[in-house]
């Protein structure tokens, strides 16, 4: 029987027979209240936070220049990037555009003089005293530019958010182009549930408040089925961002939720159970959201955006994947998919982990939440589109290579690509959803004729 009690706050529950030093899968953790895993604003002046590592370039660069969107959720705590409170930032909005407007200053007795006035240049003989405050003036103005330009971008953003299926539905070409241009990162966790239609999923499935709790809870976990999927995804939490600091300590809070995530969605679908891959898609979830939604959201990524079949046994999904890649491989850049061939190179060399990851593994994280953003608005499309703009930006160098070379190169890749630079490209890539349809009807064609020439029932032509 499960022993229960109380700690931080929150429900932690022991099965039967588990220590709390068990190695093999992680205490069950659940927060009392919708808590974010993510760190602390605080934390975020000393390394980003998406950081997936800790490298050097992390450190104290980065510790030195804190972000505006950072220091004004540190100096406003209403603006929380896991609690997005519409109301809350407009107030935030209304009252920094009253630090806007150019405000009369005096200057000596009685005199008025604006800001324009202040700004101009010190003249030869003037008295340099003020200069040092003129200068911190300068700065500060600098500053909030810079602050007065994220909210006014945050306020654009919380006009496509307050209302959400219906606005996302009005304002179609709208977001589109905001999301092209970018996601505010202290948003992008609003912002994902709200392009992939978690609200209305679970609207429309009728899910229960606190599924989540239970399914995390549930004693269904001890049956045979599912007893040693602990120990397996114990084992992958251990590889997934090993140098994240939420992940990196095991049995710590970050580990846990990804633990529960993963543990919850495999007694939830015990169809697809749990795959390697789908660690790394709920570990990017819980850098932007806590985990009862980072498993919403990881449900209807699987479900609404079919890639259900990724993880499935036999991986039909994927194999559908390969064939599509090749077909516009084939269109887009005939010569290198016929060095590609000549050279052994397959798809499934080298698709399989971008596809299966949502290009989450061995990418910079730049390049992986603006994958993300665009995927979660236009679809499988621009999966399609980012696997060939890498191949299109690197075709020159895997002209010459050999085998061993290409693989090589293309595992490489994906960690020297600039964010930017593969946003671009690929969205230049013209791949249409009618396009990547009739190959699919042309992949299950081809399946079907395979299937039935195994069975011998296709006659011979020459009979």
């Amino acid at each position: 029987m499960a022993a229960e009690r109380y700690v931080d706050g929150g429900l932690r529950r022991h099965v039967s027979g588990q220590q709390e030093g068990d190695a093999s899968v992680p205490l069950v953790e659940v927060p009392a209240a919708r808590r974010s895993l993510s760190p602390s604003i605080e934390e975020k002046w000393t390394r980003r936070p998406h950081c997936r590592e800790e490298p050097d370039h992390c450190s104290s660069d980065v510790a030195a220049s804190p972000e505006p969107l950072d220091m004004l959720s540190y100096l406003f705590p209403t603006l929380r990037p896991q609690a997005f409170f519409p109301p809350d930032l407009h107030s935030l909005c209304d009252y920094a555009h009253g630090f806007s407007e150019p405000k009369k200053i005096h200057k000596g007795r009685g005199s008025a003089a604006s800001l324009e006035e202040q700004r101009r240049p010190r003249q030869d003989g003037e008295d340099s005293a003020s200069s040092g405050g003129t200068a911190a003036a300068c700065v500060d103005r600098k500053l909030l530019s810079a602050y007065m330009s994220q909210l006014r971008q945050l306020e654009q953003w919380r006009f496509l958010c307050v209302d959400g299926e219906e606005m996302k539905e009005k304002k179609k070409l709208v977001l589109k182009q905001k999301v092209r241009a970018g996601v505010p990162d202290c948003l992008r966790g609003v912002v994902w549930q709200l392009l992939a239609g978690v609200q209305k999923m679970k609207q429309e499935a009728g899910y229960e408040p606190d599924m989540y709790f239970k399914l995390v809870t549930s004693k269904i976990w001890t049956e045979d089925s599912l007893t040693n999927l602990g120990p397996i995804i114990a084992r992958d939490i251990n590889r997934t961002f090993p140098k994240h600091i939420l992940f990196r300590d095991m049995h710590q809070k970050g580990q846990q939720a990804l633990f529960n995530v993963l543990k919850a969605y495999a007694i939830f679908n015990p169809d697809v159970g749990y795959c390697q891959g789908m660690g790394f898609l709920s570990g990017i979830l819980l850098m932007y959201m806590n985990e009862e939604d980072a498993f919403y959201m990881l449900v209807c990524l699987l479900h609404k955006h079919n890639m259900q079949g990724l993880f499935t046994p036999g991986l039909p999904t994927l194999e559908k994947y390969f064939f599509q890649f090749q077909r516009l491989l084939q269109k887009h850049m005939p010569r290198l998919s016929v060095h590609l061939r000549n050279e052994g190179v397959e798809p499934s060399m080298y698709l399989s982990s971008w596809m299966m990851t949502l290009f989450s593994y061995n990418f910079s994280f730049d390049c992986v939440v603006k994958i993300w953003d665009v995927f979660l608005n236009d679809g499988e499309k621009m999966l399609f589109r980012t696997a060939l703009a890498i191949l299109q930006i690197k075709q020159e160098d895997l002209f010459t290579a050999s085998f061993e070379a290409i693989l090589e190169a293309l595992k490489l890749t994906p960690s020297q690509l600039d964010a930017n630079v593969l946003l671009e490209t690929a969205l230049n890539v013209k791949v249409h959803n009618s396009t990547l349809r009739e190959l699919e009807e042309e992949y299950f064609e081809e399946k079907k004729m395979q299937a039935l020439d195994q069975s011998g029932n296709v006659a011979d032509p020459d009979e």
